[in-house]
């Protein structure tokens, strides 16, 4: 290779490395928002079904008028076990889990294709690699790294990296 080859793809794996340091985000979680929906639906159901039973109770006393008591005993237990189904739908929905970590890999596809349309075509093995190298070390800066051993980043040992 030439000296000015070589220079160039330097400056090439500096503006990768400065474009990572400068675009790398970090999410601790994600909002998993098929649960919340879940959840609203579930909530929104049950509370609609207990009016509805209500009012159906409701309209049978004052439409037959005057119950004995058996049937407004059954009515009584009707609706309690009812409201017991829907206490419990409240008590249980805190283990629907709304948040999730977020892996690695995650991490590498989500900073990845962030960045991929940035760069060139023929750059974007090495900036899955320099990105797959932040993640594991996400507070500390790949130009810091570079400066100290650059030897950690020229292509064959990049490329490795991709099949760790």
């Amino acid at each position: 290779m030439k000296k000015q080859e070589i220079n160039d793809e330097k400056k090439e794996l500096i503006e990768l490395i400065k474009l990572i340091d400068g675009n790398f985000e970090i999410k601790r979680d994600i909002i998993v928002w098929k649960n919340v929906v879940y959840l609203f639906l579930l909530l929104f159901g049950a509370s609609s079904v207990f009016c509805i039973v209500v009012l159906v109770m409701w309209g049978i006393s004052t439409l037959f008028g005057e119950l004995p008591i058996e049937s407004k005993v059954g009515i009584l237990i009707a609706d309690l076990a009812l409201l017991v189904a829907f206490v419990s739908i409240g008590v249980n929905a805190p283990e629907i889990p709304l948040k999730r970590k977020i892996t690695y890999q995650e991490h590498v596809e989500i900073n990845y294709d962030k960045m991929k349309s940035k760069v060139k075509e023929g750059q974007r093995l090495f900036l899955k690699a320099l990105v797959m190298m932040k993640c594991k070390q996400p507070d500390i800066s790949l130009k810091e790294i570079y400066d100290m051993d650059n030897s950690l980043f020229n292509e064959k040992r990049l490329l490795n990296r991709l099949y760790e």
